[in-house]
């Protein structure tokens, strides 16, 4: 054992920058200690002498606050040594790493730090280094200091020292401001400084002072004020710890008994921040002032209380005028935009509620006087289009609302259902042409024309950077769709970047619309309205889940609720019917806006109905930025660029005007400067037109010269807006600090930086939208990271209170926040949610972000989760690790048994036969009467090469289920059951029990039957020969199973489909979609589904006369080490033999019919190519082979019960209807 200094050296406790740390005890006996070894290379002459000094000072300071120094000293070979008590607990910053701390232990904390600090400063000794870790929290309760004086006393071993060559060692965010500076004229508030720094780390959960490089942090103590502090923290500990860090050290706590009094102090009167009271805004009446509004206007009124009750619902504000007339006024604070469509649904509901003889609405300028009374033209001209049937408008309002309402002459009819307006408006709500576009409005025409004409779905992406004009051409085309002879139903979704994780938000925005049914609808409203939409009830059921309003259980939502895969499945093909049914009447026009934005499920839903729906008259357009997900990878591109010179001109033109002496000095510098970007040489114009002269030189930097020019507060409110994403509540403002949003919004709307949100998310809540995403990008961009932290944090908790505020919403606020613990909380929630909205990767996402903090049941329910998704993903390389990850966490047998169950499926999958026996034989230990592992280890007996093992098996599995009561589980059992059978080639007994387990399936509510056992059902059509029926069949299946993301089994179906092809006589088409299923074989890594698709391509080329290209492929499956011995290995044995035989190598193929025959007898027989086999096996001439060939036919095809069945299975197969020929012939049947 080594020994220093008279001491035996034992564990290492530590090692860092100023040595190794080591449990001791003294050689001669005694208690252990924590003895610090300082290497001897490390110390010079002068920094020995000064240790020697300082140590004998600490190992005088006997104070309980104070870590004691037992020894000291130094030896020739190790150096200087340090001998200290020996502490149980850990330091301050391990403690950290969990969070902030609560006000009364930080002042615990602080007070018995600061009283140690005093008394080493008594002893004539000053720190230099405190921080969190050397602050050290006894198990006990006791607070110790550690390492006084030993930083100064070892220059080039200190962390608040820089050595000679100026290289700092260790981290400098505790260093007082006389450190960074190396002034070395450190005293007691050195030390002030140091504990109040580590104080605030503790109540902040961060540094002072942190980010960049070393020399970075030192600049900031020198230069910088700390970060803030956030409103979390009580402003009495704010003010306290603030203090301490001043630059000057006479403005500090001049010692620690003045620092520990203020804490004291503080935390007796209130240990709490006094909560900030947040005026809500008061109504605001309107003053004298010439503006643009819309006016209601209204003749003959019997009823004022109730127009008032009409204009003030729409928000608009009502004054009467003589004569029984009256107007609302819309846009007389601040101009929003939409206040032509509010005056003309006040107007409806006027006329609709009989309350004045003729009513109509005008857009323009007038005077609103102090009185009340509005005046000027507008409401002349309103009082002229006033009419007494529908509602008069003029024609700017009428161009305002394009879309949205019937119009027919000069009169409003009705609000058209499920439709919105679709106007842009530009600067003050003027309206911003569409310059430059033509090409692309004319390509979309004539695509939607194809589809109209041809039947025939199309889907496009129309794509190009921010501010490119996507929207503007986008609106251009749904004014187009105005014109066409066919009514078009038009329905817009809409990604949102701050929803993007929350699973179908995107596709359910658009229901909404399409139902009238904005966020905040009471549930069952919700229903009754899918009940009125939607084909059928269970339709209802499931688009029900995606929009937040549940319907009772039944027996399809109890099983979806608990499987996230089958959930998914439901909602995609709810959607697919519901779409389907749409299109019916009339061409349907689908808008993606800001796809970039749009949360996964629904661009997969988008992606997967454009393909079911191939045959249907509908347009897909997906809007967004360049990098659109792949999923809209099938998707026609138009790619947008920019703007000519002369459409430049004519865009800057319609803002400055055509008399603007700006105009034509400053258009080359505004195109060249915008590159063509119309919002950029949009927003470049109206920079120009506030006054600015020097130009930004990108788009966000004009951006943020706009906000620059705002007043104050205008700014500060978008700042705080952006951390609640492109739409964000005034409500939730108030609590982030602002004192009174709604007039510095309404000031906003004016500027066109903001606009009221149509279909508020949260009930109750005014809600309102940033107009451009860039806006909202560049004001969360121009937060500091602790201004982040702050704001998230407290809408992470004013989220928290809504009951109908998304989890992933609210645990993306604490996570930035850094709140794990509470992010943790919702992220769980979250997780769940989506499984129950069959929101896979959503689930996956947030079940990953939960499991950091997650533990014991739990972790394990998350992971099992995650197990789940990614198997019906078909990701299997990812699945493997989950996997292992779950087996670390099961502590219980059912736990155990389960993981053994999913292991057991994944290595079957993948080929790995031995591995998969072993896991269900561990597993059948634990739990002997699992279903599940029942119906595996048939599966894996099956497709390992033993059948009838399996068949006992699966015979296993449907007795405990019955036992159990489980119909899902008989169904799986049932299944496994003929797939046995289907190996041996029994047809006759597979074929009813694939159809049992159908019937089992669908009555259990699993929609996957359709998707899986539509493969199998097909693929008993190809056995009997009904290669048309199959085709058809697996086709339909084959669309299932890409609407339900099932990639796998999409996979099985193309492979079997491929072979149905070829017997039907399209064998170039069997090729190709063999092709396809080998790519996907290769996406979710399948062995199995490659190797199948290696041979039925071997297969399809031997019925194409090309034996050489077929021995290739054969070959290639030969190698493949999962073939094993099981019925692949039949197949690809049986079409080596055919090849063999076909390129006139008898010898060859002779030998190995033997050898397959062997190895057929030894499973039992095997489906598909059984007569092939015995066909080719006598073409080589292999002795009774014929003879042998044609027993075992009719021992299967006597099993076979339908007559018509059996008749067709001997005759429409080629193999079977060729033995019967041959047999014949010789005399054998």
């Amino acid at each position: 054992m080594d020994e220093v200094g008279g001491y035996h050296l034992g564990a290492e406790l530590g090692k860092g920058g100023m040595g190794i740390v080591y449990r001791a005890v003294p050689a001669d006996g005694g208690s252990p200690v924590a003895l610090k070894v300082l290497p001897a290379a490390l110390c010079d002459d002068y920094s020995r002498a000064r240790f020697s000094r300082e140590a004998a000072r600490a190992s005088a300071i006997r104070h309980p606050n104070v870590v004691r120094v037992l020894d000291f000293g130094e030896t020739a070979e190790r150096g200087l040594f340090l001998a200290m008590e020996l502490l149980d607990g850990e330091d301050l910053e391990t403690r950290l790493f969990d969070g902030p701390l609560e006000p009364v232990e930080i002042v615990r904390i602080g007070c018995a730090a600061a009283a140690g600090l005093h008394a080493v400063h008594e002893a004539g000794l000053v720190h230099r280094d405190v921080k969190p870790g050397n602050v050290f929290l006894c198990r006990n309760g006791e607070v110790k200091v550690l390492d006084f004086g030993l930083a100064v006393a070892l220059p080039s071993m200190g962390e608040t020292r820089m050595t000679k060559e100026q290289r700092v060692v260790g981290t400098p965010g505790y260093m007082s401001i006389e450190q960074a500076r190396g002034t070395r004229d450190e005293d007691a508030r050195t030390d002030v400084w140091g504990l109040g720094a580590t104080l605030y780390h503790a109540a902040v959960g961060q540094p002072p002072f942190r980010g960049g490089s070393t020399l970075a942090q030192l600049v900031r103590v020198v230069t910088d004020e700390p970060d803030p502090i956030p409103p979390t923290v009580p402003r009495w500990l704010s003010t306290v710890l603030m203090r301490c860090l001043q630059k000057e050290k006479g403005a500090r706590w001049q010692s620690m008994t003045e620092l520990a009094g203020a804490l004291v102090r503080g935390f007796e009167q209130t240990s709490r921040a006094t909560p900030v009271p947040f005026p809500r805004p008061e109504l605001v009446t309107l003053g004298d002032e010439v503006r643009i509004v819309s006016v209601l206007f209204a003749e003959n009124v019997a009823d004022a209380a109730a127009f008032s009750v009409a204009v003030r619902a729409e928000r608009g504000v009502a004054s009467p005028l003589l004569g029984e007339r009256a107007v609302g006024v819309f846009g007389g604070q601040a101009w929003q935009g939409d206040e032509a469509e509010r005056a003309v649904r006040a107007g409806l509901a006027v006329r609709a509620a009989g309350m004045a003889s003729r009513i109509g609405v005008a857009t323009g300028r007038a005077v609103r006087a102090r009185a009340g009374d509005v005046t000027g033209e507008v409401v002349l001209v309103a009082q002229t289009v006033a009419s007494a049937e529908g509602l008069g408008a003029d024609g700017e309002t009428r161009k305002r609302i394009v879309g949205g309402f019937t119009v027919e002459g000069g009169r409003v009819l009705s609000r058209r259902e499920g439709a919105r307006v679709i106007g842009v408006r530009g600067p003050g709500g003027a309206d911003v042409p569409l310059y430059d576009r033509g090409p692309e409005i004319a390509d979309l025409r004539a695509t939607l024309r194809k589809v109209v004409e041809r039947s025939q779905a199309a889907g496009v992406l129309l794509t190009g950077p921010p501010g490119i004009g996507k929207s503007r051409l986008r609106h251009a085309f749904e004014l187009a769709l105005e014109a066409m002879p066919e009514a078009i139903l038009v329905l817009e979704a809409r990604g949102e970047a701050h929803r993007k994780l929350k699973g179908w938000h995107a596709v359910a925005n658009g229901l909404r619309l399409r139902a009238e049914l904005p966020e905040g609808t009471p549930p069952e409203v919700v229903q009754d309205r899918l009940l009125s939409i939607c084909p059928t009830r269970e339709n209802a059921e499931f688009i029900g889940e995606i929009l937040g309003a549940q319907f009772p259980d039944s027996p399809h939502l109890e099983t979806a609720r608990s499987d996230p895969g089958i959930m998914r499945n439901q909602v995609v093909i709810a959607l697919g019917d519901l779409f389907e049914d749409l299109t019916v009447n009339r061409p349907v026009v689908l808008i993606l806006e800001d796809a970039h934005w749009a949360d996964r499920p629904s661009i997969e839903t988008i992606a997967i109905l454009h393909r079911r729906l191939e045959r249907r008259r509908i347009l897909f357009l997906a809007v967004g930025r360049s990098d659109l997900p792949a999923p809209l990878e099938d998707f026609r591109r138009i790619e947008l660029g920019g703007l000519s010179r002369e459409a430049t001109e004519e865009l800057v033109r319609s803002i400055l005007g055509s008399g603007d002496p700006l105009v034509s000095s400053q258009v080359d510098l505004i195109h060249d400067r915008s590159g063509g970007n119309p919002h950029f040489a949009q927003e470049l114009a109206m920079a120009l037109r506030e006054g600015q002269t020097d130009l930004p030189a990108s788009v966000e930097a004009v951006i943020q010269a706009r906000l620059d020019a705002l007043p104050r507060a205008g700014k500060d409110l978008l700042r705080r807006a952006s951390v609640l994403g492109r739409r964000f509540w005034a409500e939730a403002l108030l609590a982030m600090g602002e004192t009174d949003p709604g007039a510095i919004l309404a000031r906003l709307a004016h500027r066109d930086l903001v606009a009221v949100a149509d279909q508020p998310r949260l009930s109750g809540m005014t809600e309102w939208r940033f107009r451009h995403g860039l806006v909202q990008e560049v004001a969360y961009e121009s937060l500091t990271e602790v201004q982040r932290v702050d704001l998230h944090l407290v809408a992470g908790q004013w989220l928290a209170e809504r009951p109908d505020a998304p989890a992933v919403e609210i645990a993306r606020h604490f996570e930035v926040a850094a709140r794990p613990e509470a992010a943790g909380q919702y992220w769980r929630r979250a997780a769940i949610d989506a499984v129950r909205q069959g929101d896979a990767p959503l689930a996956l996402e947030a079940s990953a972000r939960a499991l950091a903090g997650a533990a014991g049941r739990d972790a394990f329910h998350l992971r099992e989760l995650r197990a789940g998704i990614l198997h019906f993903a078909g990701r299997r390389a990812d699945e493997e690790p989950e996997l292992e990850a779950l087996a670390a966490l099961a502590e219980t047998d059912a736990q155990k048994a389960a993981v053994s169950w999913r292991q057991a499926r994944l290595h079957r999958l993948r080929g790995r036969y031995v591995e998969a026996a072993r896991c269900v034989a561990e597993g059948l230990r634990l739990a002997p009467e699992s279903v599940p592992l029942l119906v595996e280890d048939a599966l894996t007996r099956a497709h390992s090469g033993s059948p009838a093992e399996g068949i006992v098996a699966a015979r296993g599995a449907a007795h405990a289920a019955r036992v159990a009561g489980d119909s899902m589980g008989l169904g799986r059992a049932q299944w496994a059951l003929a797939v046995c059978h289907g190996v041996l080639g029994d047809i006759g007994s597979a074929l009813p029990l694939f159809q049992e387990a159908l019937s089992l399936f669908e009555d259990a509510g699993d929609p996957l039957a359709r998707s899986i056992l539509g493969t199998n059902l097909a693929y008993c059509d190809y056995l009997l020969g009904r290669y048309d029926e199959a085709v058809r069949a697996l086709d339909e299946t084959r669309v299932l199973c890409r609407a339900s993301g099932l990639r796998a089994a999409e996979g099985y179906a193309l492979q079997n489909l491929g072979l149905a092809l070829a017997r039907s006589g399209r064998p170039e088409a069997g090729l190709e979609a063999e092709g396809s299923a080998h790519a996907i074989a290769k996406e979710v890594d399948e062995p199995r589904l490659e190797l199948g698709c290696l041979n039925y391509r071997a297969a399809i080329l031997l019925e194409a006369g090309q034996p050489a290209a077929a021995l290739a492929a054969l070959e290639e499956a030969l190698a493949r080490p999962e073939r094993g011995r099981g019925p692949q290995a039949l197949e690809t044995g049986t079409l080596s033999v055919v090849a063999l035989v076909a390129l006139g190598l008898r010898e060859e193929a002779r030998a190995e019919a033997r050898r397959v025959i062997a190895l057929r007898d030894e499973i039992g027989g095997f489906e598909g190519f059984e007569s092939d086999l015995f066909l080719a096996a006598h073409a080589a001439g292999l002795d009774g082979a014929l003879s042998r060939g044609l027993e075992l036919l009719h021992e299967k095809a006597a099993k076979i019960s339908d007559p018509e069945l059996r008749r067709s299975f001997l005759e429409r197969v080629p193999a079977h209807a060729r033995l019967v020929e041959l047999a014949a012939g010789r005399g054998a049947s």
